[in-house]
């Protein structure tokens, strides 16, 4: 019989594993990119050089990766207390409803100079309103929150498509689904005449509090021993209830921001094109991150370099871009391959007969 057994080994031995493995997923994508008559060397020239042609096509990879970063974020936070967020797709939308319908209809109640701070700070509440059904049926009734999660982004996407093909319509849009342009008091400014917004340093900077909050406080401190041993935490009394309620809450208002920042900064509008997997690829860049924050960031950015270079690939090769979420899950396979080889080795074992 064959168990595992931990081992340890050397960081060099760690990170060769993690290379040999990560190497043999893209020849394994190769291989299949083969047997479709394409060319693999240079469907990997398009992917990985495109988003470096020049400025404006590297700063798309930006644009992409900021609400991947967020969604990775809220993620890894549910993750940090021993919890799984799945429904961080749904959680965006309703952050991007909520950011729409006060930019929409109650810009008007207050001060110009205020709108932009109210419109994200409706994207927190849409997102954390969202994800408290799933904790507090986790906490009461122990029903897992990855299902009721998971569930409720379907109901939101449905509830988005109704408001933007009916009550949000714009009546001046021509038949097209969508609300009316928002007032531009709401937008987030744009950097360097392109798409990327301000929206990026506001998420760095709230990655960096986390960072430190988890390091330096003794909350921090409580959440880590409540994600690693909930059992030791119970001796120690913490309040777990309370720090898993917060924390849940804290993810989906991040996975809300994720859906302000789009709507604010980039379409401008509640339309289609908002629910595009971004609540997906977090728990694979949170995945990835291996539960440091300050990972994120690098693992978007990497991500978004994938998307943005299937795109290419889509017009120039005539294959469908969500080929790069195949790309991804053998990279998350290796990923998780690699760590489970460098901290356990296989052993036979005798069975003794009776």
């Amino acid at each position: 019989m064959l168990i595992l057994r931990p081992r340890n080994i050397s960081l060099t031995k760690k990170i060769s594993i993690f290379f040999f493995l990560v190497l043999s997923s893209f020849l394994i994508f190769a291989l299949i990119l083969f047997f479709l008559k394409k060319n693999p060397l240079l469907i990997y020239k398009t992917i990985f050089f495109t988003p470096f042609y020049d400025f404006y096509s590297f700063s798309e990879v930006i644009v992409k990766s900021t609400p991947l970063i967020l969604t990775g974020f809220s993620v890894l936070i549910a993750i940090r207390i021993g919890l799984w967020n799945i429904g961080v797709e749904g959680q965006l939308v309703l952050g991007a409803i909520f950011s729409s319908i006060f930019s929409l209809y109650f810009t008007k109640y207050f001060p110009s100079s205020t709108h932009l701070f109210f419109a994200l700070f409706f994207s927190l509440v849409g997102g954390a309103l969202w994800s408290f059904f799933p904790i507090i049926l986790k906490l009461k009734w122990k029903i897992n929150e990855i299902i009721s999660s998971l569930l409720l982004n379907y109901v939101a996407i449905i509830l988005m498509e109704h408001l933007y093909f009916g009550p949000l319509r714009d009546p001046m849009g021509f038949g097209f689904p969508g609300t009316a342009i928002f007032p531009q008091s709401v937008w987030l400014p744009r950097l360097w005449h392109t798409r990327i917004s301000i929206a990026l340093f506001i998420v760095l900077a709230l990655i960096l509090l986390f960072y430190f909050f988890l390091k330096k406080t003794p909350t921090g401190y409580k959440i880590k021993v409540i994600g690693e041993n909930p059992k030791a935490a119970q001796y120690a009394h913490f309040k777990q209830k309370k720090l898993l309620l917060a924390m849940f809450l804290l993810s989906g208002a991040m996975a809300g921001l994720a859906g302000g920042e789009e709507v604010l900064g980039i379409h401008r509008r509640l339309q289609q094109g908002l629910a595009i997997g971004y609540g997906y690829d977090g728990i694979i860049a949170a995945f990835l991150a291996q539960k440091n924050p300050l990972l994120l960031p690098l693992v978007s950015i990497f991500l978004s370099i994938l998307k943005v270079g299937a795109e290419e690939v889509q017009s120039v090769f005539h294959l469908s871009a969500s080929f790069t979420q195949v790309l991804e899950g053998f990279i998350l396979l290796a990923f998780l391959m690699a760590k489970t080889f460098s901290e356990f080795k296989l052993t036979r074992v005798k069975t003794v007969k009776n």
